[in-house]
């Protein structure tokens, strides 16, 4: 610091005399205008290591710490195999939350390339590393679905260029793979003729890692390919990396990749998540720091101090080397099932290949990927959400028609978007780039108005919803501006869904909960449409037949409502249900979130129902014969579920003629498995909440004392958001609630029996579901219909033991001596029961 020419000054003096005005009772909060509880909790700890960056010794520059041979530009064979297992390391560890400066550019090597360009290997290694960070940086701001928490991406001034894209390769490409190249074939020269005895084997792992980088490298430049992303080059490439990594140590296990959305791979959860794994330990000693940083050749964790805040760092947990490999698996595994999205050819596909994929975990660039592949820029279109709406604007829900405004200009970002619209989601807090689609001409075939299916048919489009709310692609475009503003619309709302899915799983529910107002707007939007006097003629002349008795008073939604009811009481439930997965609700809060998803779950069924009971004319007639549900009679929440025994799977023939009848045939069968889908988890939920009811009948859950909330203001706190934002499903309150699920006149023994029978009707449905044809023409995620199973079995049992114990207690003053395990170990929403005795 002296050499700075600090003065330093001794204010002992004032803080002695400020302390000594502090009141001596410790339990007084200090509180004031210019100093409030913010300023409290930020305020630096002067002399904690952990908040006065000054505790700290100043570190050495690098010149420093190249001059003390910390990084020696000669190395050993084994010297350098382990500078490049760090760096994949460090690289793992900086995808999963850790900053740049602290991680890959903590290796003195990646800062100073030029005094290793003797080192073939090495230098080869460094200029791939700097071109793979480029090009995850490009990936993860052009995707939108990452935040500072998930991967920290600024660059800190670091010597790291920016991915520019190009029609054909930059000098820096050709040069890194030339480069990779030759590295690759020294390395298998040296495997084939070894210096030493036992160097073939370090040979070959060097070599093995230049392989997957390689790959890895050609994989992302062929998504990131301008116009139009090479997924076919890109899955090989990825494959290729995977197959050599699997091979390059055998005692590495091979990673199972998450198939369901409830069983995830342990090798998916990162050190950095605090749900997870290991968070910031807290800043360690500068000499621990040191020691640690000495046993790593070629590494120094404060060599770019200089090049961020002058604050203490967030501190990170480097990965090992385990987990950085399986990482590397798993995030590979996950890129393959991300490409996979070629097969998804409707709505109904993508919605489930999107909840699927949100349930693995997946790192920030498979979901980043997953999002870019998406975006019609991505493939050198222009972005629906910026297309003009019809000069005809919508009634809103006040009755009021919105003011007429001129035509907003295309080229100004900055136009707000029409009242009654939907605004599309800000993708990123990240800068953006300039991407491939800003140099589009305004004149190319914008998907939000194309129906001629020039997309690729994976991406949201007219086309796409259109088709999903069963109306043909060649008869949406002549059904009038109404229908037109509610298929635009359609796109924003489940493009924006769909990013929103992408997201880490805090950021997802916040989504979820913000969006509710734009699908409350395209109710609006679609009721307009449904009554439309060309959407209504359409239906006349195709004989398009629909309910029309009114519900309250009011005509009911056509199908248009009707599939927008479901969709959002899709994302409502999602939202609910993503509280269990973050562990936000208290076991006494079980019921009425099991009641509230319970209700939502059935508005979806009924929904779904509808458009299944009451399809569009089919454009042929096709050989079919669609499964059945399990029969059940009409029974209320007081008598129990009444099953019979689903009937034996019947045959489904898809036949096809063109592709309008393979459409309507597709929806058909997603409409089915939707509704095997929604009547499964009903019934889950219903049993959950019998469970529940049960649990507190027998006094082993209390009710929340003062001076906590109370359960009315802990409901309006959970289910506040929907009030005022949608108007189907209708919000409900909670004198609803208590209404509904008043146990007057059924004791706990009672209640554990329904909740006994509505987990055996679970059973009865998946093993009907699994069994029918439609598990074989619809892909059908058969471990986690194996976990529904078994947590409903052993619910079944603990319903069991509980009714039981209550049966024994009944009529004494005493309680059950036992506990209740709430476990959410194989389904992230639905818990597995436990019964523990409390002596």
């Amino acid at each position: 610091m002296r050499e700075l020419n600090i003065e330093y000054i001794d204010i002992s003096p004032l803080l002695e005399k400020a302390a000594a005005a502090l009141p001596t009772d410790k339990g007084t909060v200090i509180h004031g205008e210019a100093f409030s509880l913010f300023e409290a909790m930020s305020a630096v700890e002067i002399g904690n290591p952990k908040m006065d960056v000054g505790m700290l010794a100043a570190p050495k520059t690098l010149d420093q710490l190249i001059a003390d041979g910390a990084a020696p530009a000669d190395l050993s064979p084994e010297q350098r195999l382990e500078v490049m297992e760090r760096l994949l390391q460090m690289e793992a560890t900086w995808q999963t939350g850790g900053s740049l400066a602290q991680t890959v550019f903590s290796c003195l090597y990646m800062l100073r390339t030029a005094r290793i360009a003797h080192d073939v290997c090495l230098h080869a290694y460094c200029m791939a590393v700097c071109r793979s960070c480029s090009l995850i940086r490009y990936i993860i701001m052009q995707g939108g679905v990452v935040e500072e928490e998930d991967c920290n991406i600024h660059m800190f001034g670091l010597p790291l260029n920016e991915y520019q894209p190009a029609i054909t390769p930059s000098v820096e490409e050709v040069q890194c793979f030339l480069q990779l190249e030759t590295a690759i074939a020294f390395c298998h020269t040296m495997v084939e003729k070894p210096e030493k005895e036992g160097h073939h084997v370090v040979w070959t792992a060097t070599r093995d890692l230049l392989s997957a980088k390689k790959d890895m490298i050609k994989g992302m430049d062929s998504i990131l390919r301008r116009g139009k992303p090479d997924i076919t080059s890109a899955l090989q490439h990825f494959s290729k990396a995977l197959s050599t990594l699997q091979q390059k140590d055998g005692s590495v296990p091979d990673t199972k990749m998450t198939e369901g959305c409830t069983s995830t791979s342990a090798s998916t959860s990162s050190p950095l998540n605090s749900k997870d794994g290991v968070q910031g330990e807290g800043m360690s000693k500068a000499s621990t720091k040191s020691a640690e940083a000495a046993e790593h050749l070629g590494f120094d964790d404060s060599v770019n101090r200089n090049l961020v805040i002058p604050s203490p760092p967030r501190a990170i947990k480097v990965m090992s080397r385990l987990e950085a490999r399986n990482y590397m698996l798993s995030l590979l595994k996950h890129l393959g099932q991300v490409l996979s999205i070629t097969s998804v050819t409707s709505y109904e596909a993508l919605h489930t290949f999107i909840l699927n994929f949100s349930c693995l975990k997946a790192a920030p660039l498979s979901r980043s990927v997953a999002h870019y592949l998406l975006l019609p820029q991505s493939w050198g279109l222009p972005d629906p959400a910026l297309a003009s709406p019809p000069a005809q604007q919508t009634e809103q829900r006040d009755g009021t028609s919105p003011s007429t405004t001129p035509p907003a200009d295309p080229a100004d970002p900055a136009d707000p978007v029409p009242e009654g619209s939907i605004s599309p989601a800000s993708s990123s807090p990240h800068p953006h780039p300039p991407t491939p689609a800003a140099a589009t001409p305004d004149t190319s075939p914008s998907p939000s108005t194309d129906l001629s299916g020039s997309a690729p048919h994976f991406i949201v489009s007219n086309a796409m919803i259109a088709t999903s709310c069963g109306i043909g692609v060649e008869e949406a475009s002549s059904l009038g501006p109404d229908v037109m503003m509610f298929l635009e619309q359609s796109v924003i709302a489940v493009g924006n869904w769909c990013q929103a899915m992408l997201m880490n799983p805090c950021r997802t529910r916040r989504r979820l909960r913000k969006a509710l107002g734009d699908w409350g707007n395209l109710f609006d939007h679609a009721i307009n449409a449904d009554f439309s006097p060309e959407f209504t003629a359409f239906m006349k002349r195709t004989g398009w037949s629909w309910p029309q008795e009114t519900i309250s008073g009011m005509p009911p939604p056509g199908p248009l409502g009707t599939w927008v009811e479901r969709e959002t009481a899709g994302s409502m439930l999602q939202h609910l249900l993503m509280g269990f997965q973050l562990e936000l609700y208290e076991a006494k809060e079980y019921i009425m979130m099991y009641w509230y998803c319970d209700v939502l779950c059935n508005c979806q069924k009924t929904a779904t129902k509808l458009l299944l009971d009451t399809p569009p004319p089919p454009p042929k007639q096709l050989s079919k014969a669609a499964p059945k549900l399990p029969a059940r009679k009409s029974g209320g929440k007081k008598n129990g579920p009444s099953v019979t025994p689903p009937p034996p799977a019947a045959s489904t023939t898809l036949q096809s003629d063109g592709p309008a009848q393979l459409a309507w045939e597709q929806r058909r069968l997603f409409l089915q498995r939707d509704m095997l889908r929604l009547e499964r988890t009903h019934f889950m939920m219903s049993g959950c909440m019998k469970a529940m009811l049960g649990i507190k009948e027998l006094g082993l859950v209390k009710a929340p004392q003062p001076p906590f909330n109370s359960m009315a203001q802990r409901f309006d706190q959970r289910f506040a958001a929907f009030h005022g934002a949608v108007v189907r499903p209708e919000p409900l309150t909670y004198v609803d609630f208590m209404a509904s699920v008043d146990t007057t006149g059924f004791d706990a023994s009672k209640l554990l029996q329904m909740a006994s029978e509505a987990f055996t009707v679970v059973r009865q449905i998946v093993k009907h579901e699994m069994s029918s044809a439609l598990a074989q023409q619809l892909p059908v995620d058969l471990m986690h219909l194996k976990d529904m199973d078994r947590v409903a079995g052993q619910n079944m049992l603990a319903c069991g033991v509980l009714a039981r114990a209550s049966s024994q207690v009944e009529g004494a003053a005493q309680q059950p001596t036992m506990n209740v395990i709430y476990d959410f170990t194989l389904l992230q929403v639905f818990p597995a029961l436990g019964v523990k005795s409390s002596k």
